[in-house]
């Protein structure tokens, strides 16, 4: 085998093994009433290619870098509750054995990590070539591969009011999140 060859070899392993690590969680700005926590409700939907898998409710505390949150069926059964840090990862606190072994805590995870902390500061993608964030039109962020889109957050305005949407279109899945009203 001639240089050339064992060369790009080389040049190609160490540019897929490259683009396999994450990049760095950007650093939200503090925002205003920093310190105050935040609880909510929402009605979730989870669909794979458009057939509804999954309808309940998602409770929700959010605090300067902390998120705790609980799953609950349609009946109102807890069926997960965890918490994560800011960059930190998950950590599930329960879980029922048939959405343990689903995968469910791990995708829910990390969509709400995306969908409230991950954010492109530098207009309109930051990060390297083969691993980048964007910021979408209308206060959206996607990340990509390239020019393939890996995964899609989508919210109204920066208020974040509205319905949230978290999508991975390479697999068909779409997680929506409906507030539901407060008394």
């Amino acid at each position: 085998m001639s240089m050339l060859p064992r060369g790009l070899l080389a040049l190609s392993l160490c540019l897929l093994l490259a683009s396999c690590a994450a990049p760095p969680p950007p650093v939200a700005p503090p925002a205003a009433g920093e310190g105050a926590v935040e609880r909510s409700l929402y009605a979730v939907q989870l669909q794979r290619w458009g057939e509804t898998r999954f309808s309940g409710i998602l409770a929700l505390q959010r605090a300067p870098g902390t998120l705790r949150y609980a799953l609950l069926d349609a009946s109102g059964v807890k069926l997960l509750e965890a918490q994560q840090k800011e960059g930190a990862g998950q950590e599930v606190l329960h879980v029922k054995g048939v959405v343990a072994d689903s995968g469910l805590p791990g995708f829910l995870g990390t969509a709400l990590e995306r969908l409230f902390w991950q954010r492109a500061w530098c207009p309109p993608c930051s990060g390297p070539w083969w691993r980048r964030l964007c910021r979408e039109e209308g206060g959206g962020t996607s990340g990509r591969f390239g020019p393939l889109p890996l995964w899609r957050v989508e919210h109204p305005a920066r208020e974040m009011v509205g319905e949230l949407t978290y999508s991975q279109p390479w697999i068909g899945m779409r997680l929506s999140l409906r507030p539901l009203p407060s008394r």
